[in-house]
């Protein structure tokens, strides 16, 4: 259906279908056509005064609009939970609660339920309800349970924000919760980071018991803070590349470097042997000529895509700044001057070096984007090594050297090796090393007895309170004659009762030391004895123990600890990205602790 041509302003001009103009009836003005914008733009400035009285004239002539009466069912809660997630996961600027349209849109549904307006003003009340249903959500998830964390700190526009994640196993995959993001308004010291990060801790309930393992990129602020002691420390706070030494020991917890990054500082040691004056300096000189306005333009009008400049932090774009140059090589020798010199050889070594480092962003990728089990990690770090050994690529060597430096560290931990222990697809690669197979026996025992001890514990706070009355009563004191010959059924049944809350109690320690060792000798005897065939190598390795559960209780308690294990803290990161809004100067009237909800719910609901 066409537009109606009746539009009130046409009836200022006359139009002569022969010449194509539009004549102004005012003022005899003639037009090329009549088009309404050039109609509405001489009338504004030629004879306002005509044009408002006709707009007026045009709108009190316009037929009203019907209203239509329509209903709805919703309940009070699903208003509330709607303007919670406006403010949290919509991002919506609390402020926008108190605008025309949001009333206009909401006030007849407030009306109808009765409940009183939501606004900027009681909007985070709301938020604290939704945000402790959150917040005892993971940690009745985490009650019971050994848990991973991630830390990370990332640094920008004069802040500093600590965010911590754990890590578990439920309802049959990875879960990953965000267990605060806080903003360090301290200096970036390992007791500082310590403190910060114990109190996130004890706010959802956690003990040290319960932590398994800490994953982080190494910095050695943030190893400190979780009770690392190393001779190399000097006190200062370098740069995010610092590394320590292979193996770390926090307290009892497994510490484990993120392969992400273990990745990209390996791919740094062979990126500096390409100065600045050689094959990435010219590569960069050369991009930096082809995004000038000279050449953006010809670029584009010829379909091409953009060219990409490198970050020097992250190795990665080095890669993409090659891989989108090599597609501008027809285009650079097309329009060859002095600012775009680039021999054959150098795009032949441009070539090499980006399919030299292919498999390396490849797999980086996966690390980025996929929360892998420490099995698959390793599973995806032997495929990546064997895939640069069979390359028959002049780098190939020197890569492989450089991976070669990082991955003890990586792939010699303890949890690694348990997790190869408890992988059928892999764990033939420990049949050949008896040290090995002995250290991951080991280390899934003393994990078992962890898993046990906060188990019972928590059964053990039970019973304490279950029998506290009962702990406290008998003080020793004896019945007195008079008392002994009231009633006899009576004081016989007291008797009984007062000689058998130390019998109980006695036995409970008992058959509690006896219940232990005989769950620990059940673990070992399966950890021990388990010698499983090979499976199919693609085959989930937490699908295979959920079969087998049943089979080995034990194993299958551990396979849930080890195999959650993260390889990288790259949730973290990517958390740090998506803050910029909640973390901007557009949050700045809003309380540290009103922040601090948003953030979470945001982070911790789909």
């Amino acid at each position: 259906m066409g537009r109606k041509r009746d539009y009130f302003l046409r009836e200022f001009f006359n139009f002569e279908v022969e010449r194509n103009a539009s004549v102004c009836n005012i003022c005899r003005h003639v037009m090329k056509g009549s088009y309404t914008t050039n109609l509405r733009r001489h009338l504004l400035a030629e004879h306002k005064s005509q044009y408002d009285i006709a707009v007026r004239e045009w709108e009190k002539s316009k037929p009203v609009e019907k209203t239509k009466r329509i209903s709805f069912t919703f309940a009070t809660t699903e208003v509330k939970e709607a303007c919670v997630q406006l403010v949290t996961t919509g991002r919506m600027p609390i402020v926008a609660l108190d605008s025309e349209p949001f009333k206009t849109l909401t006030s007849q549904i407030f009306s109808g339920l009765e409940m009183i307006p939501i606004t900027s003003r009681n909007i985070m009340e709301h938020v604290a309800e939704k945000f402790e249903i959150v917040k005892a959500s993971i940690v009745n998830g985490m009650k019971l349970k050994l848990v991973s964390l991630k830390l990370d700190i990332a640094s920008g526009h004069g802040r500093g924000i600590l965010g911590v994640s754990a890590q578990f196993y439920e309802d049959k995959a990875i879960k990953v919760v965000t267990l605060g993001v806080i903003e360090l308004n301290k200096e970036h010291t390992g007791a500082s980071l310590g403190a910060e990060t114990k109190n996130i801790l004890e706010e959802f309930g956690l003990t040290r018991n319960q932590i398994y393992s800490v994953t982080s990129d190494n910095g050695r602020d943030v190893i400190k803070s979780i009770g690392i002691k190393n001779e190399d420390f000097d006190g200062s706070c370098d740069d995010v590349e610092e590394e320590l030494k292979p193996q770390v020991n926090i307290y009892s917890v497994a510490s484990i470097r993120c392969a992400a990054h273990t990745l990209q500082l390996a791919v740094k040691d062979f990126l500096k042997t390409f100065a600045n004056d050689t094959l990435i300096g010219k590569a960069r000189r050369l991009v930096k000529a082809l995004r000038t306005v000279t050449y953006r333009a010809s670029i584009s009008n010829e379909g091409l895509p953009q060219p990409l400049i490198d970050s020097p932090t992250m190795w990665t774009s080095t890669y993409e700044m090659l891989e989108r140059l090599l597609l501008l090589k027809n285009f650079c020798e097309n329009h060859g001057n002095e600012l775009l010199t680039f021999s054959e050889a150098d795009w032949t070594e441009v070539k090499v070096l980006a399919e030299a480092l292919e498999p390396i962003y490849l797999a980086n990728q996966k690390l980025q984007t996929e929360q892998l089990y420490l099995g698959d990690f390793y599973k995806m770090w032997l495929d990546l090594t064997l895939t640069m050994a069979a390359m028959k690529n002049p780098h190939s060597a020197a890569l492989r050297e450089a991976i070669g430096k990082r991955e003890e560290s990586l792939t010699s931990n303890e949890s690694v090796t348990s997790a190869i222990y408890l992988d059928p697809r892999m764990r033939i690669i420990l049949s050949k090393n008896p040290i090995k197979l002995m250290c991951a026996r080991n280390h899934l025992t003393t994990v078992f007895k962890k898993i046990y001890g906060v188990a019972k514990r928590d059964d053990l706070s039970l019973r304490t309170n279950s029998h506290s009355s009962e702990s406290t009563a008998p003080d020793l004191k004896l019945p007195s004659t008079s008392q002994l010959s009231t009633a006899s059924q009576s004081t016989c049944s007291s008797l009984n009762d007062f000689l058998n809350s130390f019998v109980v109690a006695s036995g409970n320690e008992e058959s509690d030391e006896d219940e232990a060792q005989y769950e620990v000798q059940l673990a070992i005897n399966e950890i021990n004895d388990y010698c499983p065939k090979p499976i199919d190598i693609n085959q989930n390795i937490m699908s295979y123990w959920e079969e087998k559960k049943f089979i080995y209780p034990c194993l299958y308690q551990l396979a849930k600890v080890i195999h959650c294990v993260p390889a990288t803290r790259v949730s973290v990161e990517r958390t740090f990205s998506a803050l910029k809004l909640d973390l901007s100067d557009l949050r700045r009237h809003l309380s540290e602790n009103a922040v601090k909800q948003i953030i979470f719910l945001r982070l911790n609901t789909s």
